[in-house]
């Protein structure tokens, strides 16, 4: 085959090719290339919408919360129930204080200022708690925080199902569950509670409590649950005194501890489709607190600092704290309608440092619940997960899962979580619950058998900082500031401080679910396809430029 080519043509081919070639370069005039520069820096700080936990910027100024940071919130240091670890841990990566290292068990101090108490369980499960008083004469309580229910049911002291020594089967979690008026008792099956522990409460000890009308009933995910009657009466939490409270008071409970539910009101137990009398709502503590004027807002922020050294878990009533996030806080809308603390989630990637996986993308609500101590997923989000990780799944006589990884395989490993566009990343050693020798256990659950496809319980919480605005149905969400010892408070009385809403806050979300992807993948710069393709390009490139450059040097020699 003849091939004639013009040496016209070959120089015009030749330039623009070096013109479109990535090494070509081009220097501006100084005054053009500094005033890119600038522009390109400005961007790039204030570009919103993708940070890490390497990221340490924070996005407000020191100048806007002057004048409002002596009052219109309260702080409240919480505990940590611990479960039992093996005294042999391996640190999985080095020099980070966002990686998950042992739990420590030091004791907090009696006004709180540690923040950090810790309990010794015998389970796989743990709980965030929170001590405070009740009624005229301050009965001791120690009740766990949870944003999924929005009730506040102590043990009563002549529960029938406490004793001095306790059978029970420890703490349990209060995952997503429907309201009934049946709880299973484990005291039917031999089981009791030392419900000493966390302390009882006598109404008949209170001047201060006063009988309401209606039966409580609160089954729990896990089909753990109480039954009782309401009443009201003074909480005081460490020195801060809310009257009329509503309260329910369990003389039926299968566990030794109750719960201060945090949530939207039309969540109460009273508001459910079982409930045994009318249904009804009521002010709840959250709401209470703004009412008195204890609290602008009925807001709060949540930090679970799980595994760093300081061990510290924060719940701050009507303020953000700053110094607790890192990076951008992005503010994104609660579902409509919702009952839960619902946001949308549009992706789950993965990357191992050298390539990114696209897990599922579509849009799913997920619930931000403490009252969960792990991350539900639905079993086929779930598996590709831990195929990507390289876990191993083990189930006891009950079927309950377990998952577990070589520690050392999860160094460089992330998750991206989409919100609305919105990426959030965490280290996947930010998920581990438990290290035993090279052996790290992974906080994940199956979703199918909770009734929710996505709750993202403390194991995911204690790797971020978010703020629930329940009165505008907003939650600002960044990465935790792990191991945050100072603080800067700034209380809320309108919109969140420094949040800005994320690129999909105005979209309409209707989703319900995240469609899996299989060998969906990208080259390690994110940009996605295959690598092969550049390189294919290449070819017809090179070749070209090497003809014309034979074809140039011949007609230089005709010339001579």
């Amino acid at each position: 085959m003849k091939f004639t080519t013009s040496p016209a043509l070959c120089l015009l081919l030749i330039i623009t090719e070096a013109l479109a070639s990535p090494y070509f370069i081009f220097s501006p005039p100084d005054s053009l290339s500094q005033s890119q520069s600038q522009s390109s820096k400005s961007k790039s700080s204030s570009t919103f919408g993708k940070i890490s936990h390497d990221s340490s910027e924070k996005s407000h100024t020191s100048s806007s919360k002057s004048s409002s940071k002596s009052k219109g919130y309260m702080k409240f240091p919480t505990q940590k129930r611990q479960i039992s670890k093996s005294s042999s841990h391996e640190s999985i990566i080095n020099s980070s204080n966002s990686n998950k290292a042992a739990a420590s068990s030091s004791n907090g101090t009696s006004d709180g200022t540690d923040g950090a108490l810790s309990f010794d369980m015998t389970h796989q499960d743990a709980a965030y708690m929170l001590n405070l008083t009740i009624g005229s004469n301050n009965q001791p309580i120690t009740l766990q925080i949870d944003t999924g229910s929005s009730d506040l049911w102590v043990i009563n002291a002549n529960n029938s199902w406490c004793s001095e020594t306790s059978q029970g089967k420890g703490a349990y979690s209060t995952e997503k569950g429907n309201s009934s008026s049946g709880v299973q008792s484990d005291a039917e099956n031999g089981y009791s509670h030392d419900c000493s522990v966390y302390g009882t409460f006598d109404p008949n000890d209170s001047d201060t409590w006063r009988a309401t009308p209606g039966l409580f009933s609160q089954t729990y995910g896990d089909n753990t649950g109480a039954n009782g009657t309401w009443g009201q009466d003074t909480v005081t939490i460490q020195g801060v005194e809310i009257k009329d409270v509503y309260i329910a008071q369990s003389d039926e409970a299968d566990e030794n501890y109750g719960v201060l539910g945090i949530g939207f009101r039309n969540l109460e137990a009273t508001n459910s489709d079982t409930a045994t009398e009318s249904a009804f709502t009521y002010d709840n503590l959250p709401i209470t607190m703004k009412n008195q004027g204890l609290i602008y807002k009925n807001t709060y922020s949540i930090y679970l600092d799980e595994y760093s050294d300081t061990d510290s878990a924060i719940l701050l009533f009507g303020a953000i704290d700053h110094d607790k996030y890192t990076g951008d806080l992005g503010l994104l809308p609660i579902a409509t309608n919702s009952t839960d603390l619902d946001i949308f989630l549009n992706g789950i990637y993965m990357s191992d440092g050298n390539s990114n996986v696209t897990i599922a993308i579509g849009s799913a609500p997920v619930v931000l619940d403490t009252g969960s101590s792990l991350t539900a997923l639905p079993s086929d989000v779930l598996e590709a997960i831990l195929d990507q990780i390289g876990a191993s799944t083990s189930k006891d006589k009950s079927g309950s899962a377990t998952y577990t990884a070589k520690c050392s395989s999860l160094k460089d490993q992330t998750f991206t979580f989409d919100f609305m566009g919105y990426k959030l990343i965490v280290p996947v050693s930010g998920f581990v619950i438990d290290m035993s020798g090279k052996t790290c256990t992974l906080g994940f659950q199956s979703s199918e058998s909770i009734g929710f496809d996505y709750i993202f319980g403390d194991t995911f919480l204690s790797n971020v900082y978010f703020v629930a605005d329940l009165d505008d149905n907003e939650i600002a969400i960044a990465l935790a500031n792990t191991g945050s010892t100072t603080e800067d408070l700034e209380a809320i009385t309108d919109s969140i401080p420094s949040a800005t809403q994320v690129p999909g806050y105005s979209s309409t979300q209707t989703g319900s679910d995240l469609i899996l992807q299989t060998g969906s993948s990208t080259d390690s710069a994110g940009k996605g396809g295959k690598s092969s393709g550049a390189a294919a390009n290449v070819k017809p490139s090179l070749a070209n430029s090497l003809i014309c450059s034979v074809v140039l040097m011949a007609s230089l020699v005709l010339l001579i």
